[in-house]
């Protein structure tokens, strides 16, 4: 328990959240609930105590208690205009500076763009069914589908002109390409009758890197 840290956005900064994560043992960095709460953090706060990331942000900390930290952020919004947050954290400044807080906190970006990737190319936005399990089975699917993606990407085309191609390039566009699978008795055949540049390349990252020999043939090469 003692290694997990929860990193939750503002829906679950909640001043209720905020206590109910006190009485456990696990660390946390919340982004706050209250955005006016924020600016009234800010207007305590002077210029010079603000800590640079970049241009467009500034972060300080703010005392509180022993157990809970406060760390102020200063941003520029998509509208140009100055807007403040704020994260709530018991991760002591021995563990994270405010700094290393702030970007910690912001690596959760990662999982948000998983969820647009769902949405966009699993197709998460239109379940099939609205029972529990349906949509419980629908969404196991997708995990696995897109960890298998992820294998291949970094196995099987690693070392090939896919390395670096998309997810969505992979599904909408390879995705596309139709192909017949044959099956035989000791192994399977897939036909691209359209071979086109993309279909080609498939078929070339595909191709065995190695050649298997029998301990029979490899006595006789050696």
């Amino acid at each position: 328990m003692n290694k997990l840290i929860i990193r939750a956005d503002s829906g679950y900064g909640s001043f209720n959240n905020i206590k109910i994560l006190q009485r456990t043992e696990v660390k946390f960095v919340v982004k706050a609930f209250s955005s006016q709460q924020s600016a009234n953090l800010a207007k305590t706060i002077q210029n010079n105590q603000w800590q640079k990331i970049n241009i467009q942000v500034h972060i300080v900390e703010i005392p509180v208690s022993k157990d809970l930290r406060i760390i102020a952020c200063e941003f520029v919004g998509k509208d140009g205009k100055i807007k403040y947050s704020h994260l709530i954290t018991n991760i002591s400044s021995e563990k994270m500076s405010a700094i290393e807080l702030f970007h910690f906190y912001n690596e959760r970006q990662t999982i948000e763009a998983f969820f647009k990737t769902c949405k966009e190319i699993y197709g998460i936005k239109n379940l099939r069914t609205s029972k529990f399990y349906g949509i419980y089975g629908f969404l196991w699917l997708v995990f696995i589908t897109h960890n298998l993606i992820t294998l291949m990407k970094n196995t099987t085309f690693n070392s090939s002109k896919f390395q670096n191609i998309g997810v969505q390039a992979l599904i909408k566009k390879l995705g596309s390409v139709f192909a017949t699978v044959i099956e035989f008795k000791d192994h399977i055949e897939i036909v691209l009758p359209n071979l086109s540049k993309l279909a080609k390349l498939f078929v070339e990252a595909l191709q065995p890197k190695y050649i298997q020999l029998s301990f029979h043939d490899f006595l006789n090469t050696a």
